[in-house]
């Protein structure tokens, strides 16, 4: 029941349905030592508020060099990061040669 991804409208409530953030490991763990029904388990390491959020980086021009300006997080922000943190784990099994997941 997530809602679709929309990175201009971006809630903690939405998050916390939605996928992690930076999925940097993913694992698969077999149920009784199955090779086709098992838990697929991803890491959700590390967010970047710059790519999460647009438009909260500036560049401007300090002493005639650029430089990024970085607009202060909202809590709501803050909250979605949070969210967006840990890890997932979903069930799966192999059902004629396809990986479906089960509900």
């Amino acid at each position: 029941d997530s809602p679709e991804f929309d990175p201009a409208k971006q809630t903690a409530e939405a998050q916390a349905k939605q996928f992690g953030y930076n999925n940097d490991y993913v694992g698969y763990i077999p149920i009784d030592g199955s090779a086709e029904h098992g838990l697929l388990v991803v890491n959700h390491e590390y967010t970047n508020p710059h790519l999460m959020f647009p438009g909260i980086v500036k560049i401007v021009d300090k002493d005639g060099k650029k430089a990024a300006e970085v607009a202060p997080l909202s809590k709501e922000q803050v909250d979605v990061e949070m969210a967006a943190h840990g890890g997932s784990i979903v069930e799966i099994r192999k059902d004629g040669g396809k990986w479906q997941v089960v509900r």
